[in-house]
């Protein structure tokens, strides 16, 4: 049912979050430290069948020196190489990727949006950071990223008008929700409302529709799970593939046969019929999801030529702990800690990030290598909460051009929603802060 997938496809969710089995990579041990700083062994001159010295009882201290950054202070012993072939963008290649402007006053006042300003002493986009582990994003690929220019090249045809991939005649976003949502119907439907909202905010106002829930029934055994259709486009119940575990009685989906379900729901005549300006359908649930058996799971997967996706918010429970090895065994935490944020209000915000992302990928926009931003990959969830909630200037750039919304009403539009959720507040006050630097005249 899939056509062909493009190269913002070939990896799961787009790359985000997958973890299988597979063999750590290697760390190379001695990452950027000098030659000169690296503790020596000393080799004994003389041929192959020389006689080795003897063991000494001497312990050798083989760790790594202590790095010194250009201030002098310590900024740790291990040092986390890109992966090969990946370099940091200097400063003249990110205005490369920003692109161009005319002369012309139009031009100059949206140049002003894509420009770095400073919060204090601080600029308001930071650079990508070093990589603190070897599951980290750029540990283990050297991406690519795309330029304005290629995004451009990308979605337009030579005489700038849109192509028929990106569907740029359809504006509406369609949010379905899979299974239940929070403990009472009040606590899910104001856990979707406020995830409806955000999305129409950070997306500067385009149509973020709301779709009745879809229904999971299990079947005469644990192993028999049904989707149970809520839309009026099918009347059937489809049998979902899942794995499940007798022992701590849990399951996991597996995202095609979720994946497959969408596609033909947005294909059929009576969505189409009822839904005439969706641009893509996405769906969304807290059970959890898995690709392929050695996974320990898949927070998400997009489809961009179907344009349908589905992301799982199970993992992102901050009371939650998840082992490594098992897909099934999880660990109970009330430790979080910030004990002035709720789980919900942690949960919420950590969704907001991962559906705006995936969203972005339907748009046609790829992984960032620029800034820090929320549109970088992440090899795993500590490197995914750590990233920023906001758009750098490349990709804010192409979102722009691609929905062609007005950047300050966008910015000005999502300070009040931020600051309503605690653990989004953060964000709101970056926003306010960019405001000021850029229309402070």
């Amino acid at each position: 049912w899939l056509p062909a997938r493009s190269r913002t496809e070939q990896r799961p969710m787009s790359g985000r979050l997958r973890r299988s089995s597979r063999r750590k990579k290697e760390v190379r041990r001695w990452g950027e430290v000098p030659e000169e700083d690296r503790p020596k062994r000393k080799r004994k001159n003389g041929a192959k069948n020389a006689k080795k010295p003897k063991k000494s009882s001497e312990v050798i201290d083989l760790t790594l020196p202590v790095q010194q950054d250009v201030q002098g202070e310590k900024v740790g012993e291990l040092v986390i190489p890109f992966a090969k072939g990946f370099r940091r963008p200097s400063s003249e290649a990110v205005k490369a990727a920003i692109g161009s402007f005319g002369p012309g006053k139009h031009d100059w006042d949206q140049r002003r949006h894509f420009v770095e300003t400073k919060s204090g002493s601080e600029p308001h986009f930071q650079q990508i950071p070093d990589c603190v582990c070897i599951d980290d994003w750029l540990a283990q690929y050297n991406e690519e990223g795309q330029t304005f220019k290629e995004y451009i090249q990308s979605v337009t045809r030579r005489s700038g008008q849109f192509k028929v991939s990106a569907n740029a005649k359809k504006k509406t976003i369609c949010l379905l929700p899979i299974g239940e949502f929070g403990k009472t119907a009040g606590q899910g439907k104001k856990f979707l409302e406020f995830l409806q909202q955000y999305t129409e905010k950070f997306f500067g106002g385009t149509p973020v529709r709301l779709l009745e829930r879809i229904r999971l029934e299990q079947g005469k055994s644990p192993e028999e799970l049904y989707w149970v259709n809520g839309l009026k486009t099918n009347s059937r119940r489809f049998r979902l593939k899942i794995r499940y575990d007798k022992g701590s009685r849990k399951r996991q989906i597996q995202i095609d046969s979720i994946l497959c379900t969408l596609s033909g729901i947005r294909q059929s005549k009576e969505f189409q019929r009822l839904e005439p300006d969706a641009f893509c359908l996405v769906g969304i649930t807290l059970e959890d999801l898995y690709d392929t058996n050695p996974d320990l799971f898949v927070a998400g997967m997009a489809a961009g030529g179907s344009k349908v996706a589905v992301f799982s918010f199970y993992r992102y429970d901050p009371f939650i702990r998840f082992s490594s090895e098992f897909w099934y065994k999880t660990y109970p935490t009330k430790d979080y800690k910030d004990s002035k944020m709720s789980r919900d209000d942690i949960l919420l915000a950590r969704s907001c990030k991962l559906i705006v992302h995936e969203i972005c990928h339907l748009y046609g926009i790829d992984h960032c290598k620029f800034y820090a931003c929320c549109m970088n990959g992440s090899g795993h969830l500590e490197e995914d909460f750590r990233q920023p909630y906001y758009l750098c200037p490349v990709d804010l750039r192409k979102l722009g051009r691609r929905i062609d919304f007005d950047i300050k009403k966008r910015y000005a539009g999502m300070v009040p929603i931020c600051k309503s959720n605690p653990a989004l507040r953060e964000y709101g006050e970056w926003i306010s802060s960019r405001l000021t630097s850029l229309y402070s005249d």
